[in-house]
């Protein structure tokens, strides 16, 4: 039930990773599932840093006017359900472990937001005018840094593996992305595109959804998905 609870939080998920990354008597195996973080650390210890965060209702309406937090909680939450469900049947890394990385995966936005409300603010503002395709390099223009970068450093900095921290600064990019077609960097970066793309269809209103649809198809077969499973 707590490790339940637990999941709703993208920002309080990585800060419970890295807590039970550094006190994890096994380094060579990182610890990137919720569950295999509350043996780690114990009930106690969970329960403690819980109430000592209180991220999600800290950080559920936040002061960046321009970001979107109940729909970046609820995309978040939708991604990672969806890759963990994609990697049941791929079989590229453990379930757990999947739902974790699409958790996190746009975690350096809420960063972004956090850290600088009214000047990302502005940058969403006009990334809404331009094009969402264009929001990492209007980002790096004025924080030297985009939203990819800064999540793959939370995500080093938390422990996770480096491949999952390599898929998730790269999956915006799977279109262009030269992993070779039989490993399993490609299935994952793959995996975790599709799955951005059915949170996205999850949260859309029904006029946007059917925009979004031939994509999912697309992003599907290359991981052999039938459309009747999408």
């Amino acid at each position: 039930e707590l490790a339940r609870i637990i999941k709703s939080d993208p920002a309080f998920v990585g800060r419970l990773i890295k807590a039970a990354n550094s006190v994890n008597a096994h380094p060579g195996r990182p610890v990137v599932s919720v569950q295999e973080a509350l043996v780690v650390l114990g009930m106690p210890a969970v329960r403690n840093l819980a109430l000592g965060f209180s991220l999600l209702s800290q950080y559920k309406l936040g002061t960046c006017k321009g970001f979107d937090y109940a729909g970046f909680w609820a995309a978040s939450l939708a991604c990672g359900i969806a890759l963990q469900e994609l990697t049941l049947r791929t079989r590229a890394a453990q379930a757990e472990e999947a739902f974790s990385v699409g958790l996190l995966a746009r975690v350096g936005e809420l960063a972004l937001a956090t850290l600088y409300p009214q000047d990302y603010s502005g940058v969403l503002l006009v990334a809404s005018k331009v094009g969402q395709a264009d929001l990492a390099s209007l980002e790096a223009e004025r924080f030297a840094m985009n939203h990819r970068d800064l999540t793959a450093a939370m995500l080093t900095d938390w422990g996770l593996p480096k491949v999952f921290c390599n898929i998730v600064h790269d999956h915006e990019l799977c279109d262009e992305i030269a992993y070779p077609q039989d490993s399993r960097e490609y299935v994952l970066v793959q995996s975790l595109a599709l799955s951005r793309l059915i949170a996205d269809i999850c949260v859309a209103d029904q006029a946007a959804r059917a925009a979004i649809m031939p994509r999912l198809f697309v992003l599907g077969a290359r991981l052999s998905f039938e459309k009747d499973d999408l």
